[in-house]
């Protein structure tokens, strides 16, 4: 990083500090935010606490960046406002003055600080399409009617008003190892299946072999985030397979959602495991989730899956969405466009060209109370325009929704 301490005092709000002496990262969080924040280094970051010197009064917490002193100083304001503007020095100065603010400043932190500054490679650096997402228009409010499905084709179902926006999707390929369950609710691995094309149509032989791949290598995954409880019990609760161009429900689905509403996802369990299985689960662990595990079945060129960087989404641009089938209803999350694009927009990313030894997890639910935790991944398919729809073979895909019950928080 280039040392750089003069700094554009007429652009300081859109300027990035170069530094490479750095000695501490002064940040101020607004009043009630403080162990959100304290979290957020601490658990998501791995950051290691050190006692606060007893002068500081007005500095409630410290944590060391790395293993050349550096460190991040966390304090509550002398008054809030809503500004993000470092000065390019040894002490760079953050402020937030909300809790949106708060997230958005503390990505800047992690990009431009923690993890080697401006000038290193990451993924968001890398190749994007630039693209549009079927959201739920801005100007929608709850309570939204139900979407009723199975009514015959006179009586097709009312689909909630979507529109479609402009968006970035970035390409992650090179950068899979920045993603991972913990830190944005989304994991890319490989792993070849011993399944191949037609056999996941068999429905017996999904269940056989691939439901203990996927088992198996769920457990992988977690393990190898640490902070995750260890030796949790994996259940499988369902799997869908996508492989028509458009008809629903075997095709890909064009709408920014998540697969289930928080108040929904016990009775989702109990419908799969049965309310015996699902009692003993809920009554005998502290901490469950919902992780689908999606891998193609051939490359994917046509209608490509994205997914969400799951703390860029804030819960003011969700939306509870009732479907009703006729053997039973749930209530699914469905999201509307960032009021603020330019500010605060939704991180969107996918692999190019993803194959079938490519396999992404991303999470649906967590029941953690923890506010460091990704606890639900807003993801589609989205139409890339450097692909012709006329000729592109159409995707053909298996999701796995995958129960994870913990012991422990």
């Amino acid at each position: 990083m280039a040392t750089n301490n003069t700094p554009d005092t007429t652009s300081q709000a859109a300027t990035e500090p170069l530094i490479t002496g750095l000695h501490h990262i002064n940040l101020t969080v607004p009043h009630g935010t403080l162990d959100q924040a304290k979290s957020f280094y601490a658990a998501t970051l791995g950051l290691t606490p050190r006692p606060v010197p007893a002068a500081q009064t007005h500095e409630l917490a410290w944590f060391d960046i790395g293993a050349s002193g550096q460190q991040v100083h966390v304090s509550l304001p002398k008054h809030d406002r809503d500004a993000v503007a470092p000065d390019a020095s040894r002490h760079p100065c953050f402020r937030a003055g909300s809790p949106d603010a708060l997230l958005a400043l503390q990505e800047r932190v992690h990009a431009h600080f923690l993890r080697g500054g401006p000038d290193a490679p990451a993924a968001a650096d890398a190749p994007g399409v630039q693209a549009t997402i079927n959201y739920c228009r801005k100007d929608l409010e709850p309570p939204l009617p139900p979407v009723v499905f199975g009514r015959g084709p006179a009586n097709p179902p009312i689909q909630t008003p979507k529109q479609d926006y402009p968006v970035l999707i970035t390409d992650v390929t090179g950068n899979e190892s920045d993603f991972n369950l913990q830190t944005q609710g989304i994991e890319f691995v490989r792993h070849e299946s011993k399944l191949k094309d037609e056999q996941f149509d068999d429905e017996d032989l999904v269940k056989q072999v691939y439901y203990r791949e996927i088992l198996d290598l769920t457990r992988q995954v977690l393990e190898q985030n640490p902070k995750f409880p260890e030796k949790p019990s994996l259940h499988i609760l369902q799997h869908l397979r996508r492989n028509s161009p458009d008809k629903f429900p075997t095709g890909p689905v064009h709408g920014c959602h998540v697969d289930q509403h928080p108040a929904a996802v016990e009775g989702f369990a109990r419908r799969w495991l049965g309310d015996a299985t699902a009692d003993g689960l809920l009554r005998s662990h502290a901490r469950w989730q919902i992780i689908n595990a999606w891998r193609p079945i051939r490359e994917v060129r046509r209608d490509p899956l994205a997914v969400t960087d799951a703390r860029s989404v804030p819960d003011g641009d969700i939306l509870k969405v009732r479907l009703v089938y006729p053997d039973h209803e749930i209530d699914i999350l469905e999201v509307k466009a960032p009021m603020d694009p330019d500010k605060r927009p939704h991180r969107w990313y996918f692999k190019d060209r993803m194959g079938p030894g490519d396999v992404v997890f991303f999470t649906q639910f967590d029941s953690t109370p923890r506010a460091d935790v990704p606890k639900r991944v807003p993801h589609t398919a989205f139409r890339d325009p450097r692909v012709d729809e006329g000729t592109a073979e159409a995707r053909s895909s298996i999701e796995v929704r995958v129960a994870v019950f913990y012991g422990s928080e």
